[in-house]
């Protein structure tokens, strides 16, 4: 077929009669709709292929994957993510692929992630804490470093055991956003100067949205229960070697408020977003 596609090659095959003046224009029209219905084709066949796509349809092809692009990711890394979606989906379930699918969501930032489950005894005593951990900046792709700590630094409510959160299949998400990797920034505290939460959701500066896709998200790959998921803005909270009742919860986070003194006071630190991951 010549270079100008059926309308061209319509020419080519008509009689004389309609290869001159009125006759050469009807077919002009006639092929060049024949031409736009096989360019549509050609489109539709690329638009299944990853890597021939236009950028257009990543969008479908990650909702038929249930793949969230990331707030500001690019082009190429979400096609790359997109490629091995389906071999992610074998590990579904882990603490990994929870926390690559978080971060991919937050592309183009790496910020650090941890997962965190506690053991307890019966009567509530934490036995040792269980800890998955990317640290920030660190590339997606490869696994995150396991960490068992047998003294239970991290009791979330035993000091107030009222959430039923005695239990391995409880687990928690601790994202940090600190600089350079800071992905979402703190709208400050109750009472602060402003009006607080009108830009987004409340204590941060992000629209309700990404809290609710961080679910879906969760809700896709978790395993067991996620409890709650923290956005902290301090790195040295909620940490691998902290300790409980330091930088990690120390068995009074069940309520937002203790009674210190008579006086109820902050259980948990200001310097940290909380919201309930349990689906």
């Amino acid at each position: 077929m010549p270079g100008g596609g059926i309308r061209e090659f319509c020419t080519v095959v008509s009689p004389r009669a309609l290869k001159e003046r009125n006759g050469e224009r009807l077919l002009f029209a006639l092929g060049m709709m024949n031409d736009v219905i096989m360019e549509k084709h050609r489109q539709g066949i690329k638009a299944r292929f990853i890597d021939d796509c236009d950028a257009s349809a990543l969008a479908i092809i990650g909702n038929d994957r249930q793949v969230v692009r990331g707030l500001t990711e690019t082009n190429a890394s979400y096609r790359e993510r997109l490629k091995f979606s389906l071999d992610d989906e074998q590990r579904t379930g882990n603490a990994w692929s929870v926390l690559s699918a978080v971060r991919g969501y937050l592309l183009g930032d790496t910020p650090a992630a941890r997962t965190v489950s506690a053991q307890y005894s019966s009567t509530g005593t934490a036995l040792g804490a269980s800890w998955n951990e990317y640290i920030g900046g660190e590339a997606q792709g490869v696994a995150p470093v396991f960490t068992r700590d047998v003294t239970g630094n991290w009791d979330w409510d035993s000091a107030s055991p009222t959430t039923g959160s005695w239990g391995w299949w409880r687990w928690y998400l601790v994202l940090e956003s600190v600089t350079p990797n800071a992905w979402v920034g703190d709208e400050g505290l109750w009472g602060s100067a402003g009006l607080w939460g009108d830009e987004g959701a409340w204590g941060v500066n992000s629209p309700p949205a990404v809290g609710a896709t961080l679910r879906i998200i969760i809700r896709r790959k978790k395993s067991a229960i996620c409890h709650w998921v923290f956005i902290s803005f301090d790195s040295g909270l909620f940490t691998v070697p902290g300790a409980a009742g330091v930088e990690n919860p120390g068995g009074d986070y069940g309520h937002w408020a203790k009674v210190v003194s008579r006086r109820h006071t902050r259980a948990r630190s200001a310097d940290a977003r909380y919201f309930t991951g349990r689906l």
